[in-house]
């Protein structure tokens, strides 16, 4: 049965009752009642590290970029008077008419940047151990588990084999291309000849820059995927309304201003926007001038340097989910605990003292409907108070009483409000919930009356 019990002493919650539930595997959080500012600070934290820039994505952008900005094409070969220079002068050397290589044909269509390459098969080989890590941890059958590890390990063999036999294939082709223009090359030299061109170069310039476009657009398409949006309900102020924590990843548009809550460098922007705009702008249109698409200064940028100053994480406390708030330091004891109530992945929620600072309308309005909608979740509440209005109208199914007496040897007597009585643990002595509560409890006899008028007692 779930458990919402209520304390009128503290002592018990930090040494047995929070190590308890924490070592037994339910997700705890405990609010001590104190240093609300520090704890202000860390819920924050906690918020903002929550969302996180993937660092596979951050390098596959820095690759893609650094790919963009070195992009270079060659001038044309000239085929047409290399052709009619060959027509001209015919080879006449008879042993050089035997080598039937002077007169091939090769085309190396493809085009590999060796650190493209590696960080592909870095990226690949991350994704699959991600996979297994995650296959190791699932609580299921180990047949199951240890077959998708093989299939997983059979993949990653499979990528790694194909990812070489393409390379050994570019490698290959690119010598041979080589040698057959060193040879072309000696032959013509020593006849007086002019030899044709193993290709005009056309496949290999339609294959560059069909790379450059894919790199164009993944690197747009992973900005797509990167950039992300988090709403943290941090609680509600009293008068002012809905508190949330704002964390954004966001990359730089071409459009953005720098300005107080802008999260790009000042100095760098403007030069950052030009770059941006030209990464957005990208189409066919832009071959036109490809080399000069980038003037000098863009093009010598560090690209990790540049992902750092335009992809960013940003948090920023808002109210109504519209305007950027400050909260003053009340306020902010008063978000350390709403921000915990409205935080529904924990199993047990354990207060010391949770209405210190807090006014009587925001527990009546806010704290006490709050704590039984969490009860009525399943919840697990655990808390020590002295104020009346929480110990009654919260409605707590156990009390735990804790007499410190040095003359009484029960310290710890157990009981509820439903049936007036606390029984001691040592030796079952019974004491009155109300008269205990009277003394202890914060708040007039009125409040008392409320029990009696619900439950007749």
């Amino acid at each position: 049965m779930v458990s919402y019990i209520f304390y009128f002493a503290t002592e018990p919650l930090e040494d047995y009752i929070y190590p308890y539930f924490n070592s037994s595997g339910f997700k705890t959080i405990f609010h001590e009642g104190k240093d609300y500012n520090d704890l202000y600070k860390q819920l924050i934290k906690e918020y903002e590290d929550a969302v996180s820039i993937p660092k596979d994505k951050t390098e596959i952008l820095i690759q893609n970029l650094t790919d963009i900005l070195g992009y270079h094409e060659h001038l044309p070969k000239n085929f047409i008077t290399n052709f009619k220079e060959h027509r001209s002068k015919t080879l006449k050397n008879k042993k050089a008419q035997l080598i039937k290589k002077f007169y091939s044909k090769f085309s190396n269509d493809t085009v590999i940047n060796f650190s493209s390459f590696i960080s592909q098969i870095n990226t690949n080989n991350t994704h699959i151990n991600s996979v297994i890590d995650l296959n190791n941890s699932t609580d299921r059958d180990p047949n199951k588990k240890e077959k998708l590890n093989i299939e997983l390990q059979d993949l990653k063999e499979h990528l790694l084999t194909q990812s070489i036999n393409k390379y050994k294939m570019y490698f290959s082709s690119k010598n041979t291309e080589s040698f057959l223009e060193s040879l072309k090359n000696s032959i013509s030299k020593k006849t007086g000849t002019t030899h044709l061109y193993n290709n005009i170069g056309f496949s290999k310039l339609v294959s560059s820059r069909l790379t450059r476009l894919e790199n164009n657009h993944s690197f747009k398409k992973l900005i797509n995927q990167t950039e992300l949006e988090h709403n943290q309900t941090l609680g509600y102020l009293p008068q002012k309304g809905k508190i949330t924590l704002n964390t954004k990843v966001s990359f730089l548009k071409s459009s953005d201003k720098f300005g107080e809550d802008s999260p790009y460098d000042k100095n760098s922007i403007k030069r950052n926007r030009e770059i941006v705009k030209k990464l957005e702008d990208f189409n066919l249109l832009s071959y036109r001038n490809i080399n000069d698409y980038f003037d000098i200064e863009e093009k010598s940028i560090d690209p990790e340097e540049f992902i750092s100053q335009t992809l960013k994480k940003q948090s920023l406390v808002k109210i109504n989910e519209t305007e950027n708030y400050k909260p003053s330091e009340g306020e902010q004891a008063i978000l350390t605990i709403s921000s915990i109530l409205e935080d529904t992945s924990y199993d047990c929620y354990i207060f010391d003292e949770i209405e210190r600072g807090l006014g009587n309308k925001y527990i009546t309005t806010y704290l006490i409907p709050k704590i039984k909608y969490l009860r009525s979740l399943g919840k697990i509440i655990v808390l020590s108070t002295h104020n009346a209005n929480i110990a009654v109208n919260t409605l707590p199914i156990t009390t735990l009483y804790c007499n410190y007496d040095v003359e009484d040897k029960n310290i710890y007597y157990v009981g509820n409000m439903y049936s007036n009585c606390l029984e001691g643990v040592v030796d079952s002595q019974i004491l009155t919930w109300e008269d205990k509560a009277l003394i202890h409890l914060e708040g007039n006899a009125n409040m008392f009356n409320v029990r009696r008028n619900v439950y007749g007692i």
